[in-house]
């Protein structure tokens, strides 16, 4: 269903209108990509599209990996009369269900417009009734924008599309005690740029229609919001002004003044911001919040106090590498026992507790912030962050849960946490979502076992040439991994299995030797690099990932005069020469080259962003993302920056021309460039507007060296795209991928086919196409890697 908003006097009223069951081709290149009702219509017509594919009966395979899971936003809990069944909401991967207590999993979530989730919650009053809000609130690098609240009355079996539509993050749903018609929506807004629609919404119609009922201003959304248990008409909310720049995290800001707590005692109609004993809102980041059940008089809040605290050591840095002069507060925990009226500072009350309240999220206080009341005991409390931690004490004495006994599937409890379920009948179980996946504890957190929901965030895919191949990846929060890719019995006879790990961090590019699939090159997390030879080495002890075998070398560029201080993307690029396997090409702000596998480096352009010094802040921005040497011509070298710029050199760096202003879109995120393997004067761009909440299609060919360019959006439905490339066989044939699957042309971007017919909807960030064996692996980030069978394009 699509959602569009009205004014109703000094509210906003949206309407859910009927689902759209029409095409709308050219859909990507005409839309201006910033409208979420866009996207709802432009994944009506992939599905369409899928239907109508000629490759639909093409099936993928899930290769894996089973022993990888990923991060999870939210869990929640629906009781029957004879079972319970669980949820575990996926950053990014869908919603999965449980009926055996976490054993095994299901998706429930997986064919719709956005397979992000910022919250799931059941109806008190009716298990069967499921709200959905999509869209993470984290706000990760690699979170992903939702397409507002999807509802269920059927215990997840299917779920209409009810509302809320450019929210794009959705942090906190809270559905009424005895009546699930009325529900109030916590949103935070969009992550890269300001809207409306934030704020708290309510309906009283089960979705059929929205009032916004607190609204501070375009910056500002709800990033948690909490109900009395013995007054409905009584909630908190928590309000957070952010907004994630492509060189800062989400932290307070010059005039950044309306984060707080906020109250309402006549079910949302009128509102009062709660400052008594709070920190002022210029200090205050993300904020979460909780009511004690066994004394709703005791409200709690958990805070991200950004003023400015200890001094720091000389030569101190944070974890950007950025020199600090003091430290930030920290994370506090602060109590009223007057419902608001009042608040104390119960943490950090001597020297070793700021210090460990301080180290709760070290910098990251933004992506965390959640805190849970013991159902049962209004002072034990617990809060997520790297770490979970509890109090018996209301928050005077903090300290981790007791750390597992040892072994056992899972092993502790994870690490970056964000979601956290008390039984309230049994205080021995307990549910934690964390960035390592969805965990159960029968012991009060004593121990925890790990489900197996196969939801793992790739973020890219390399591949070797041993027979049988591998390919290798990133994953968020676990690092590098690689697998065996057999298709001697067939793509479709493949089997999931487990990944061993592999040289690199959780963001790494590879390039692995063609002629030795022994030396693995791995960039590290903002441009480091290594050079790792896994050769076994007989002498080594057996078991393990994978991960320390061999023996590995750092081999990233030095600074000079004048790039003092190098600076390389999450995703640093670096690639192989195709003319010579021991040429590399690494990209920081600048592009270098190595002809001795990374032992010695010349630097080949200047700065190769547009260097502006305001956008050059703790995360590194105004670097190099994508490279391309031509494949028919060495020395033909193509660039492209994360703030939109595009150079090519035709002599190996000695004179670089800057194609931006011949691109039409000129400032928007290069994710791909790629030259042709066919034609020396071809090459093709994937640009996205991810990082500016923009969805449209960017996708262009040049065929005179990048000097005019050519749409090749055609009919494909909506971005951003991730990536381009040919077939390695067939020169008519190209593949590219977006948020919703993989689309392959067979006439060379005049018109694109859905490719396979049972794809999760998925970020499919990267893919290989094995230029030996006919396979596509696709990397997603929330669902894993998968495999399809390519041979029918292998013929001209």
């Amino acid at each position: 269903m699509i959602a569009r908003l009205r004014w109703r006097r000094s509210t906003w009223c949206v309407v859910a209108l009927g689902t759209l069951g029409f095409m709308m081709p050219f859909l990507g290149a005409q839309s201006s990509g910033g409208d979420n009702e866009f996207r709802l219509e432009a994944y009506e017509t992939h599905t369409a599209m899928t239907q109508a594919s000629p490759y639909k009966d093409m099936a993928w395979s899930f290769l894996g990996p089973t022993n990888v899971s990923g991060r999870m936003a939210d869990v929640a809990v629906a009781d029957y009369p004879t079972f319970r069944r669980l949820y575990a909401a996926s950053c990014c991967g869908g919603l999965w269900q449980s009926d055996d207590l976490g054993e095994t999993w299901h998706p429930v979530f997986e064919h719709f417009a956005s397979s992000a989730i910022g919250d799931v919650t059941v109806a008190p009053s009716n298990p069967d009734v499921v709200y959905v809000g999509t869209g993470e609130t984290n706000i990760y690098r690699s979170s992903y924008a939702g397409t507002g609240v999807y509802k269920s009355t059927d215990g997840a079996r299917t779920w209409k599309h009810v509302g809320l539509t450019d929210s794009q993050t959705i942090g906190r749903i809270v559905i009424h005690p005895t009546n699930p018609d009325i529900v109030y929506v916590a949103a935070s807004g969009h992550e890269w740029s300001e809207n409306d629609m934030r704020g708290v919404f309510k309906t009283t119609d089960g979705g059929t229609s929205w009032s916004k009922v607190l609204y501070v201003n375009p910056q500002t959304g709800a990033v948690d919001l909490v109900m009395d248990p013995n007054q409905p008409n009584t909630l908190y909310a928590a309000m957070w002004q952010r907004q994630r720049r492509k060189w800062a995290d989400p932290r307070t800001e010059p005039g950044f003044t309306n984060s707080g707590v906020w109250k309402s005692t006549n079910a949302g109609v009128d509102w009062t911001r709660l400052e008594g004993g709070l920190p002022p809102g210029k200090d205050l980041g993300r904020i979460g919040l909780d009511v004690a059940q066994s004394n709703p008089n005791v409200v709690y809040a958990f805070v991200d106090n950004y003023a400015q605290g200890d001094k720091a050591p000389p030569n101190t840095r944070n974890p950007y590498g950025v020199a600090i002069e003091y430290y930030p507060i920290g994370n506090e925990v602060y109590r009223s026992n007057d419902k608001g009226a009042t608040w104390t500072r119960t943490s950090g009350q001597d020297d070793q507790q700021r210090l460990y309240m301080r180290n709760l999220s070290s910098s990251y206080g933004w992506v965390f912030g959640n805190i849970r009341v013991d159902p049962r005991d209004e002072n034990t409390i617990y809060t997520l962050a790297l770490g979970v931690s509890v109090s018996h004490d209301a928050g005077k004495t903090m300290g981790r849960i007791p750390p597992p006994a040892g072994g056992g599937r899972g092993g502790g409890s994870g690490g970056d946490n964000h979601a956290m379920w008390l039984d309230p009948k049994d205080p021995n179980f307990m549910l934690l979502g964390n960035d390592s996946g969805f965990r159960v504890s029968r012991d009060g957190g004593g121990s925890w076992t790990r489900a197996d929901i196969p939801s793992s965030t790739f973020f890219n895919m390399s591949f070797d040439m041993d027979t049988p191949f591998r390919v290798y990846g990133s994953v968020q929060d676990h690092g590098s991994f690689r697998a065996q890719v057999d298709v001697r019995s067939g793509v479709n006879a493949m089997q999931p299995i487990p990944f061993e790990g592999a040289p690199g961090g959780e963001g790494s590019t590879h390039a692995i030797d063609p002629t030795n699939p022994n030396i693995v090159y791995s960039e590290g997390t903002y441009g480091s690099i290594t050079r790792t030879d896994l050769t076994p080495n007989p002498d080594a002890p057996a078991g393990g990932r994978g991960r320390g075998r061999g023996n590995s070398k750092n081999i990233r560029p030095e600074p000079d005069a004048v790039d003092e201080t190098l600076r390389g993307q999450w995703l640093a690029p670096m690639i192989l020469s195709p003319h010579d396997p021991n040429t590399l090409y690494f990209g920081l702000q600048g592009l270098y080259r190595s002809r001795d596998r990374g032992d010695t480096w010349e630097k080949l352009s200047p700065d190769m962003s547009r260097g502006i010094e305001t956008e050059l802040g703790e995360v590194p921005y105004q670097t190099v993302i994508s490279i391309s040497e031509s494949p028919m011509k060495e020395g033909l070298i193509y660039t492209g920056t994360d703030d939109g710029k595009l150079h090519v050199s035709i002599d190996s760096g000695k004179e670089w021309t800057d194609l931006t202003a011949k691109l039409p879109n000129q400032k928007t995120w290069v994710a791909k460039v790629t030259a042709s393997k066919y034609n020396e004067a071809t090459v093709y761009l994937a640009k996205q507007g991810r990082y500016d909440d923009d969805f449209a299609v960017y996708l262009y060919k040049s065929v005179d060296y990048g000097q005019t360019w050519t749409s090749i959006a055609g009919n494909l439905p909506a971005g951003p795209m991730n990536t381009i490339q040919e077939d390695p066989v067939n020169p008519n044939v190209l593949y590219t991928s977006n948020d919703f699957g993989v689309y392959v042309s067979a006439n060379g971007g005049q018109k694109w086919e859905v490719m396979g017919g049972n794809l999760p909807s998925s970020h499919v960030m990267d893919f290989i196409v094995h230029p030996r064996d006919p396979v596509l692996v696709a990397a997603t980030h929330g669902r894993g890697v998968w495999v399809i069978d390519v041979s029918r394009f292998r013929t001209r």
